[in-house]
């Protein structure tokens, strides 16, 4: 009697009880963030509790819930919660100004009920009553607001100091005679002809991976001016010449990753194929 006593608790009382006391928890978390006055954000919560709560039902399938089902549903929870940060930042603004942790704790919360809530159904559907592990296909539901988190915090991280490159300060001479003619790739380079239009346009070019970056785009500058001379290139005003900054995009993450005018494109590590942002920088010589 005592072990169906404590397997009754278990099974339909316990986590229903743990998820009541997390909703107290976040109520109070709501009331200190000024959330509550949203109603669209107890609407939010309640909803998103249902729809985690209602995969449960495929408790019926019983010896075939494991693997697939719960493999599925665990995709599933990934993309819901990957969904549901982009969501709840649309639909609920003020959390945007609050600390990270309030949105955490929220999503914690709600992901915990959503499990209480899942458990206890499964149970019910399912005579195996193994609801308890079942329901941690919900977990991926948090991993994609950290993951997020994550890769926010990483592209704020400051970037390397970068060296600003002028027309008129590349005076170095280059023995091409010393470079193998070989080791040749083609990249495309992306810059604003002039300051009086915006409008970017993408170049292709050659270029030799042992010759300076610097070098090469001056001489690529005065081949395309004596190429389109009716809409040259402007790389100085009358007092001095424009500073220049070079970077391109890391293919992972697309993180910007400057480039050197000092150093080779091998050394820059600047493969064939790549684009190549131009930009004018504030230069003082």
């Amino acid at each position: 009697m005592e072990v169906a006593v404590l397997q009754f608790v278990s099974l339909y009382l316990l986590l229903p009880l743990i998820g009541i006391v997390l909703t107290v928890v976040m109520y109070f978390i709501a009331k200190k963030n000024q959330l509550l006055s949203n109603k669209k954000f107890i609407f939010y919560f309640l909803i998103v509790c249902l729809v985690m709560a209602l995969p449960a039902l495929l408790g019926f399938l019983h010896f075939w819930f494991m693997p697939y089902a719960y493999i599925g549903l665990f995709i599933f929870y990934f993309l819901l919660g990957l969904r549901n940060v982009f969501f709840i930042h649309r639909m609920i603004l003020e959390l945007k100004e609050k600390p990270y942790y309030a949105e955490f704790l929220a999503l914690f919360v709600i992901m915990f009920v959503g499990y209480a809530l899942f458990s206890l159904v499964f149970n019910l559907c399912n005579e195996l009553q193994y609801g308890f592990w079942a329901a941690t296909c919900i977990f991926p539901f948090i991993f994609s607001s950290v993951f997020l988190q994550t890769y926010k915090i990483f592209m704020d991280i400051p970037l390397e100091i970068y060296n600003v490159w002028s027309y008129k300060g590349e005076n170095r001479q280059v023995d091409t005679n010393q470079i193998d003619p070989n080791r040749t790739i083609v990249v495309e380079l992306e810059l604003v002809i002039n300051t009086l239009n915006d409008n970017a346009i993408n170049i292709k070019a050659k270029a030799l991976e042992d010759l300076p970056f610097g070098y090469w785009f001056k001489v690529f500058v005065n081949d395309y001016n004596i190429k389109k001379s009716e809409a040259p290139i402007v790389y100085a005003n009358i007092s001095n010449s424009y500073g220049w900054i070079f970077y391109s995009y890391s293919k992972f993450l697309k993180r910007k990753k400057y480039i050197d005018a000092e150093l080779s494109f091998a050394a820059n590590k600047i493969n064939d194929g790549a684009t190549i942002i131009a930009k004018r920088a504030e230069f003082s010589q």
